[in-house]
């Protein structure tokens, strides 16, 4: 990776796994003007599963599609944001463990999405529910 202020080349001085392993944290330092930086890299799940919708049409995995739904089903808390962000994480970590093959069915998802919910706060999965099946 290239330094972001001068462009020149730069090390990696500290890794670590973010606590769903959803993520890879690392801390940058340029060889050149020695400023430091934090990166966190995820992987691009949409090149690297599909959901297999009712009609079992294939289109890519979506997190911002899936961010959002969540995000919708918890507007009700002053949270939601950062709550929607941690649940998703969740969610997409369970995702992930219990699909080994790269086609995730849309049903699956929205299951294991509804269940996570349902742990976290009982009216959001109640409106998740509603919401998704009428979709």
């Amino acid at each position: 990776m290239y330094c972001i202020y001068c462009c020149h080349k730069t090390m990696t001085t500290n890794t670590r796994s973010t606590k769903s392993r959803t993520a890879t944290w690392r801390r940058k330092k340029c060889y050149n003007c020695s400023q430091t930086w934090t990166t966190l890299e995820t992987t691009d799940l949409s090149k690297v599963f599909s959901v297999k919708d009712q009609l079992g049409n294939l289109k890519p995995f979506s997190r911002d599609k899936l961010y959002i739904s969540v995000y919708e089903s918890l507007k009700h808390r002053k949270t939601a944001v950062s709550d929607a962000t941690a649940l998703l994480d969740t969610i997409i970590f369970k995702v992930l463990r219990k699909n080994l093959d790269s086609v995730i069915s849309s049903s699956d998802i929205l299951i294991l999405t509804a269940d996570t919910l349902e742990r976290f706060d009982s009216y959001s999965a109640a409106h998740y529910r509603a919401y998704r099946q009428s979709t």
